[in-house]
């Protein structure tokens, strides 16, 4: 019972400690200033992972879905191809198994 006690006190002691801290950064605005630089830092991150992919309409994947369900017994895997042009972006998706293939986007 004693161990727990002095562990308890010690627990609450700390997040005291803790909050206290906290609270000298919210008075003196480092706390703001840290969070938004850390979600900057997300932002600028999700931007960079947005730039770098390929996003598929909700009228795409319809017709994906479409095709994976006619081809759902070959138990295959798929491969989607993204391939950018002059003019757009040629984007298929291909069954492995049965070599079956689908441009869902071709401009």
């Amino acid at each position: 019972m004693c161990c727990d006690s002095q562990r308890l006190i010690k627990e609450l002691s700390d997040k005291v400690e803790r909050l206290e801290k906290e609270k000298q950064q919210l008075i003196e605005g480092t706390y703001f200033g840290n969070r938004i630089k850390r979600l900057e830092a997300d932002l600028k991150c999700y931007q960079n992972r947005l730039r770098s992919s390929f996003l598929i309409t909700t009228a795409e994947q319809h017709e994906i879905d479409k095709f994976l369900e006619t081809h759902k017994d070959c138990n295959a895997i798929y491969t989607y191809s993204f391939t950018p042009s002059p003019f757009g972006i040629l984007a298929t998706i291909k069954c492995n198994r049965c070599n079956g293939k689908l441009t869902f986007r071709d401009s």
